[in-house]
């Protein structure tokens, strides 16, 4: 192993060469964009973007990138307002006045300043002044703003001496030692724990030997895990975290520059759930236009005529806390036939949101990429936990005939047959048009676990205000749910018949019995339009995304505050696509924070740790790999990752201690002097 890093010495030298005359030229680059990209964006832009920016030739160039990397960042894709944009200077400005020199609007460069900018204002802050043996101490408080990080944690800092910048704590790396004084404690860090808890309480000094609530710490000793580290590198390598990085490269793949929110009434948003064969919950969207639209088919920006749209979802909980976001792209070429009957339809968009039980808020913007106008609608979703008893899923209306997709996740798709929808909760029809509807019936289990297929008797009306609620057109049948799927879901619909109807609305009811269980509804609402008002109408969906279901089922889990859930998804997404790290990442924290270590150290068999890794997720399977006793797989993982990792001293500085541990004293003076070599450039923000 001594040649090697020998070797690897030598190659770091060379690195930390090129990386020197990476920083000349920032100093050549126009005071502007030097400012721009060290003082201005420096926590947030991907390593990627920063190496593109420096190669730019011209100023044109740069004001071309910097327009498109806060384009990539708004929330609402081509709106006039960037709010990401607009709360990031306000960080800035806040920290450039509160921390460090006001005169040199320096705050920005302080550990106080990255941590406010990157992170926001915490749920709360707390100070504890200069006492008696302990310096100054600042906590702060945070609930994630992202899925990058834990659920909550804290962030601690540290006043050296009076006049000093307060300096980020690091349990692992600094310990109570660092924020004790006086010779008492013998720079013994167990003594200077029982310092602090004697000054600050027991919070203080557990929040010295973790920044993560849920963690297990024990006050009568110091013996930090490396959980809080690998929390602080996530946060300074958050630009650069798979999960972030995905949600910017979504944005990115707008093809939408700049566009108008529409004035005009806003599309209807329905959604139907739809259970699958695993017992799986999916939400299908169905966002339908109020009025025809003759734009929403024409000339494409790609070239020949034909459809073009942006959907955009943004979910969180009721709660206010992020889920995750979609981003859909329905486009398609069409014949001059068919494009002329498109402009006479009116359009709806299609997508599926895979979610767990709860109640949601959804944002969606849909955009027509060829006129840019945009519509925006803020909706709530409820997707309901199993019934014990029997349930009927949400009527969808269809039209034509449906046709077989098995294997395929589309939306409005029941037993691998697809629908195409025409309404959701609503339908419009002329009188005299049939209303097709297809539902799910949900079975409830008998007393041994198995699903009760017992016939269900079925009884299909609807009436009106006008009719006094009488019942029109009903029909009894009996369905026998026989191949209900392992997931106790049978698909079954009815053709109701609507001739002679007047104009107005009526309410469709479906009424399902079984023998043991309580009658369930399901209903939708009927509207017969006046002659002459356009109700013909027609949808389409963009594919999806590969990889995402078990993942998006995963952040659904976790938001709710079903962790359980959440790792079982993880695990399943990571049998399915060995290789995503994001999965892997994610994976990692939840079974740390649930105290699982033996499933934490499993994780370093997954064929994902073959590829670099980000430094939070490799430091918890490292540490849960020395905590089962398998040090020399740890050292074995981190000497891996350190071919694969870009320069790291949290990677160095772990390999030089295992190494010491196990007695390989030469090797674990090497990646020191490795982890030395990095942390001048690592610890100084660049000015």
């Amino acid at each position: 192993m001594f040649r090697l890093r020998s070797v690897l010495l030598v190659v770091l030298a060379f690195l930390l060469a090129g990386q020197s005359m990476r920083a000349v030229s920032v100093k050549q680059l126009p005071p502007v964009y030097r400012h721009w990209l060290t003082q201005e964006v420096n926590y947030i832009i991907e390593s990627p973007e920063r190496e593109e920016f420096l190669s730019l030739k011209t100023d044109a160039e740069r004001d071309a990138f910097m327009k498109s990397f806060w384009d990539s960042r708004n929330p609402d894709p081509g709106s006039e307002i960037n709010t990401y944009k607009e709360e990031h200077y306000k960080r800035l400005a806040y920290a450039n006045e509160h921390f460090g020199n006001y005169e040199a609007r320096d705050g920005w460069a302080t550990d106080q300043g990255m941590i406010w900018i990157t992170l926001g204002e915490p749920k709360q802050k707390i100070t504890y002044p200069n006492r008696a043996n302990v310096r100054p101490i600042i906590i702060w408080f945070y609930q994630s703003p992202t899925p990058a990080l834990q659920s909550y944690f804290s962030v601690m800092f540290y006043q050296r001496s009076t006049g000093e910048e307060y300096a980020l704590y690091s349990p692992y790396q600094d310990g109570p030692n660092r924020l004790v004084t006086g010779l008492e404690t013998g720079n013994e860090q167990a003594r200077s724990l029982q310092q602090l808890r004697k000054a600050l309480g027991s919070e203080v000094a557990r929040t010295a030997v973790s920044l993560i609530p849920t963690e297990p710490v024990n006050l009568s000793e110091f013996s930090p895990s490396m959980m809080s580290d690998a929390l602080l590198a996530n946060i300074r390598g958050l630009a650069d975290n798979p999960l972030e990085i995905a949600r910017v490269n979504r944005n990115r793949r707008e093809k939408v520059t700049t566009s108008i929110l529409s004035s005009d009434a806003p599309p209807e948003v329905k959604y139907a759930i739809v259970r699958d064969e695993n017992g799986h919950a999916t939400a299908d969207v169905f966002v339908r236009l109020s009025h025809l639209d003759v734009g929403i088919a024409g000339a494409r920006k790609s070239g020949g005529s034909g459809y073009d749209l942006t959907l955009q979802q943004h979910i969180t909980t009721a709660d206010g806390r992020a889920v995750y976001d979609t981003v859909s792209t329905i486009a398609a070429p069409l014949p001059p036939a068919a494009l002329d009957v498109a402009r006479h339809k009116v359009f709806a968009a299609e997508d599926q949101l895979p979610l767990e039980p709860g109640k949601y808020l959804v944002q969606t913007t849909l955009t027509n990429n060829i006129n840019l106008q945009a519509y925006r609608v803020n909706s709530t979703l409820t997707v309901p936990p199993r019934s014990k008893s029997l349930a009927v899923s949400d009527p969808v209306a269809f039209a034509g005939h449906p046709a077989q997709v098995a294997g395929q996740r589309l939306p409005f798709t029941y037993a691998g047959v697809r629908f195409a929808p025409v309404g959701v909760g609503t339908i419009s029809l002329h009188a005299g048009d049939p209303l097709q509807a297809v539902f799910q019936l949900w079975l409830p289990r008998n007393a041994d676990g198995t699903w009760n297929k017992q016939p269900v008797a079925m009884h299909f009306y609807y009436g009106s205000a006008a009719s006094g609620a009488k019942p029109m057109d009903e029909a009894d049948e009996t369905v026998d749910p026989a191949n209900a799927d392992a997931g106790g879901n049978f698909a079954s619909g009815h053709t109701f018949h609507t001739d002679g109807l007047e104009p107005g609305n009526y309410r469709v009811i479906i009424r399902a019995t079984q023998p043991g269980s309580p009658a369930a509804f399901g209903t939708m609402t009927l509207r017969v339009e006046p002659t002459g008002v356009p109700t013909a109408g027609w949808s389409a969906y963009g594919p999806p995304e590969p990889q995402q279901e078990e993942m998006k089922r995963a952040l659904s889990a976790e938001a709710s505050g079903a962790n359980q859930d959440a790792i079982a998804y993880l695990t399943k997404d990571l049998d399915l696509h060995p290789q995503n790290i994001r999965s892997l990442g994610r994976l990692a924290t939840l079974l740390a924070e649930q105290h699982k270590v033996h499933e934490t150290a499993q994780l370093a068999e997954r064929p994902a740790f073959r590829d670099a890794v980000d430094m939070a997720t490799l430091t918890l399977v490292s540490e849960a790999l020395v905590t089962t006793g398998q040090p020399g797989q740890a050292i074995a993982l981190l000497d891996r990752q350190s071919k694969l990792q870009p320069l790291n001293v949290m990677l160095y500085t772990e390999l030089a201690k295992l190494d010491d541990q196990a007695g390989k004293h030469t090797e674990g003076d090497v990646a020191r002097k490795q982890a030395m070599a990095i942390r001048p450039k690592a610890a100084t923000p660049e000015k």
